[in-house]
Protein backbone atom coordinates (compact mmCIF):
# COMPACT_ATOMS: atom_id res chain seq x y z
CA UNK A 1 0.00 0.00 0.00
CA UNK A 2 2.84 2.74 0.97
CA UNK A 3 4.68 1.65 -2.32
CA UNK A 4 1.25 2.09 -3.74
CA UNK A 5 0.86 5.61 -2.76
CA UNK A 6 4.79 6.78 -3.32
CA UNK A 7 4.31 5.83 -6.87
CA UNK A 8 1.17 7.78 -7.17
CA UNK A 9 2.80 10.39 -5.31
CA UNK A 10 6.03 10.27 -7.98
CA UNK A 11 4.02 10.11 -11.04
CA UNK A 12 1.89 13.45 -10.23
CA UNK A 13 4.87 15.64 -9.62
CA UNK A 14 6.50 14.18 -12.66
CA UNK A 15 3.08 14.96 -14.98
CA UNK A 16 2.95 17.91 -13.62
CA UNK A 17 6.09 19.99 -14.46
CA UNK A 18 6.94 19.54 -18.40
CA UNK A 19 9.95 20.57 -20.17
CA UNK A 20 8.57 23.21 -22.65
CA UNK A 21 8.95 22.81 -25.93
CA UNK A 22 10.82 25.84 -27.69
CA UNK A 23 12.84 27.48 -29.71
CA UNK A 24 15.94 29.66 -29.94
CA UNK A 25 15.63 33.00 -30.89
CA UNK A 26 17.69 34.07 -33.98
CA UNK A 27 19.46 37.45 -31.99
CA UNK A 28 21.00 34.91 -29.66
CA UNK A 29 24.57 33.36 -29.24
CA UNK A 30 23.78 31.51 -26.41
CA UNK A 31 21.60 28.47 -25.52
CA UNK A 32 18.62 27.60 -22.81
CA UNK A 33 19.36 24.14 -22.41
CA UNK A 34 16.00 23.40 -20.43
CA UNK A 35 13.15 25.00 -19.85
CA UNK A 36 10.84 23.72 -17.38
CA UNK A 37 7.00 25.13 -16.54
CA UNK A 38 5.00 24.13 -13.40
CA UNK A 39 2.51 23.13 -13.75
CA UNK A 40 2.10 21.89 -17.32
CA UNK A 41 0.47 19.01 -19.01
CA UNK A 42 0.80 19.34 -22.48
CA UNK A 43 2.68 19.73 -25.19
CA UNK A 44 1.13 23.83 -25.51
CA UNK A 45 1.11 24.55 -21.49
CA UNK A 46 -1.75 25.79 -20.66
CA UNK A 47 -1.21 29.27 -18.04
CA UNK A 48 -4.95 29.54 -16.32
CA UNK A 49 -5.78 32.85 -14.47
CA UNK A 50 -4.43 33.45 -11.27
CA UNK A 51 -2.58 30.76 -10.81
CA UNK A 52 1.11 30.37 -9.41
CA UNK A 53 3.42 29.34 -12.54
CA UNK A 54 7.13 28.46 -11.76
CA UNK A 55 9.65 28.06 -14.75
CA UNK A 56 13.08 26.65 -14.31
CA UNK A 57 15.98 25.73 -16.00
CA UNK A 58 19.31 26.59 -17.29
CA UNK A 59 21.51 28.64 -19.99
CA UNK A 60 24.76 28.25 -21.35
CA UNK A 61 26.07 32.39 -22.19
CA UNK A 62 28.89 32.78 -24.25
CA UNK A 63 29.86 35.57 -22.13
CA UNK A 64 29.90 36.48 -18.46
CA UNK A 65 27.76 39.10 -16.87
CA UNK A 66 27.76 41.04 -13.72
CA UNK A 67 24.46 42.61 -13.70
CA UNK A 68 22.48 40.41 -16.09
CA UNK A 69 18.57 41.76 -17.00
CA UNK A 70 15.50 39.51 -17.72
CA UNK A 71 12.36 40.13 -20.03
CA UNK A 72 9.65 37.39 -20.13
CA UNK A 73 6.66 38.94 -22.72
CA UNK A 74 3.37 37.18 -24.15
CA UNK A 75 2.58 38.17 -28.02
CA UNK A 76 -0.47 39.74 -28.24
CA UNK A 77 -1.60 40.62 -32.08
CA UNK A 78 1.29 41.72 -33.57
CA UNK A 79 3.16 43.15 -30.88
CA UNK A 80 5.04 41.74 -27.60
CA UNK A 81 4.45 43.19 -24.57
CA UNK A 82 6.37 42.71 -21.29
CA UNK A 83 4.89 40.15 -18.55
CA UNK A 84 3.96 42.68 -16.11
CA UNK A 85 4.79 42.12 -12.11
CA UNK A 86 8.07 40.52 -12.91
CA UNK A 87 11.73 42.34 -11.78
CA UNK A 88 14.00 42.74 -14.79
CA UNK A 89 17.04 41.91 -12.35
CA UNK A 90 17.76 38.75 -13.22
CA UNK A 91 19.83 38.26 -10.39
CA UNK A 92 16.58 37.54 -8.23
CA UNK A 93 16.41 34.41 -10.26
CA UNK A 94 19.90 33.34 -11.19
CA UNK A 95 23.44 33.16 -9.23
CA UNK A 96 25.35 36.11 -10.40
CA UNK A 97 26.95 36.76 -11.72
CA UNK A 98 26.65 34.75 -14.72
CA UNK A 99 29.49 32.83 -16.11
CA UNK A 100 30.21 32.03 -19.86
CA UNK A 101 29.87 28.53 -21.31
CA UNK A 102 28.73 27.05 -18.37
CA UNK A 103 24.88 26.36 -17.21
CA UNK A 104 23.34 28.92 -15.39
CA UNK A 105 20.33 28.00 -13.47
CA UNK A 106 17.41 29.91 -13.05
CA UNK A 107 14.02 30.10 -11.41
CA UNK A 108 11.12 32.13 -11.90
CA UNK A 109 8.07 32.07 -10.11
CA UNK A 110 4.97 34.37 -11.21
CA UNK A 111 1.32 34.65 -10.51
CA UNK A 112 -0.63 34.46 -14.05
CA UNK A 113 -3.32 37.34 -14.38
CA UNK A 114 -7.36 36.98 -15.41
CA UNK A 115 -7.03 39.81 -17.79
CA UNK A 116 -5.44 38.67 -20.99
CA UNK A 117 -7.34 36.99 -23.10
CA UNK A 118 -8.01 33.54 -24.17
CA UNK A 119 -5.71 32.37 -27.23
CA UNK A 120 -3.06 29.96 -28.33
CA UNK A 121 -0.14 33.20 -28.35
CA UNK A 122 3.67 32.81 -27.85
CA UNK A 123 5.53 33.51 -25.11
CA UNK A 124 9.28 35.06 -24.96
CA UNK A 125 12.24 34.49 -22.39
CA UNK A 126 15.24 37.21 -22.95
CA UNK A 127 18.28 37.28 -20.91
CA UNK A 128 20.35 40.19 -21.65
CA UNK A 129 23.96 40.94 -20.09
CA UNK A 130 22.96 44.26 -18.49
CA UNK A 131 19.92 46.41 -19.47
CA UNK A 132 21.28 48.58 -22.53
CA UNK A 133 23.75 44.85 -23.30
CA UNK A 134 23.99 42.28 -25.51
CA UNK A 135 21.19 38.99 -25.40
CA UNK A 136 22.58 35.97 -24.24
CA UNK A 137 20.35 33.48 -24.66
CA UNK A 138 16.73 33.61 -25.60
CA UNK A 139 13.64 31.11 -26.48
CA UNK A 140 10.33 30.99 -27.58
CA UNK A 141 7.86 28.47 -26.81
CA UNK A 142 3.89 28.49 -27.56
CA UNK A 143 1.47 29.00 -24.51
CA UNK A 144 -2.47 28.52 -24.08
CA UNK A 145 -3.88 31.67 -22.09
CA UNK A 146 -7.11 29.59 -21.19
CA UNK A 147 -10.65 31.99 -20.29
CA UNK A 148 -11.25 33.46 -16.88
Amino acid sequence: MIKSIIVLCLFLAVSSARDIVHTKCDSTSGTIESFDMDPCDSDICILRPNTDVVFTGQIIPTISAEKPTLSIQVKMGYSYIEYPGLSQDACEYFECPLKANVANHFKVEMETFGWFPPMVTDMRFHVYESADGEELACAQSKIEIAPY
